[in-house]
């Protein structure tokens, strides 16, 4: 089990493209069944629901995505400070759903195109076949007779092995000779 400091020691000190990942949020159902994927990347523009915490069912544009401190603004959503500034309320993309998508970046819409294509491309592919059942077993071929050279040598070891029991159980014999004394 890891400490709760260390995870978040962890979290804090990621790279930029660990923590991009962590700007991932859910879609609508309306858009989870248009785009056939669950989650996607915030990005400026998109229009968002927060579902918890004391601003939940508010929408709302989102202003700014910070990769590096893994936070989103959201537009009309403000607190005012003691010194009468206004600041936008920071929101973590795990308390958001997305309504609207942002199709101004090209990059994102040949990406939600390629996903809607490969999961096309998985309900269509066969069930897979068991190899197993249509291979046909082969009658083994006669073992090859030994040569001479395979059986000397075979004969060869089979003299070390016994020598080297021979000399273990005489090292064995002392020992428990040794031990009566």
């Amino acid at each position: 089990m890891v400490k709760p400091d260390s995870e978040r020691k962890r979290k804090m000190n990621a790279p930029l493209h660990r923590k991009q990942k962590e700007l991932r949020v859910h879609l609508s159902k309306e858009l989870r069944d248009k785009y056939k994927m669950r989650a996607i990347q915030v990005r400026k523009d998109d229009i968002v629901k927060v579902m918890v915490g004391k601003y939940k069912g508010k929408e709302g544009k989102i202003v700014k995505a910070s990769v590096a401190d893994s936070y989103v603004n959201i537009d009309n959503l403000k607190i005012k400070k003691v010194d009468g500034k206004e600041i936008y309320v920071k929101f973590q993309p795990s308390n958001l759903i997305i309504k609207e998508l942002s199709l101004n970046d090209n990059v994102r819409l040949s990406k939600l195109k390629k996903e809607k294509k490969v999961h096309k491309e998985k309900k269509e592919t066969p069930k897979k076949v068991d190899v197993k059942k249509e291979v046909k077993k082969e009658p083994k071929a006669e073992p090859k007779k030994e040569t001479q050279k395979e059986e000397h040598k075979k004969e060869s070891k089979a003299n070390q092995d016994k020598q080297r029991l021979g000399k273990d159980l005489a090292i064995m014999s002392k020992q428990d000779k040794v031990k009566k004394r």
